[in-house]
């Protein structure tokens, strides 16, 4: 699978697992606005491309279904 994982949910799964991770989003914003050092600034933003790009997938397949 190159590296990529599945994973079978249904919408109500899908729902709840979108809801948790707008709210990762939005507290790993916070968290990159706050930090200072550059190195853990780094790691934060690398987090919060890993949950948008997350989102992103769910929210095609939510459109392909």
């Amino acid at each position: 699978m190159n590296g990529a994982y599945g994973i079978a949910l249904n919408e109500h799964e899908r729902d709840v697992l979108l809801d948790v991770l707008e709210q990762a989003l939005k507290a790993t914003r916070i968290e990159e606005h706050r930090t200072e050092a550059l190195r853990a600034k780094d790691v934060v933003h690398a987090k919060e491309t890993a949950i948008e790009s997350v989102l992103r997938k769910l929210s095609a397949a939510q459109k392909d279904a």
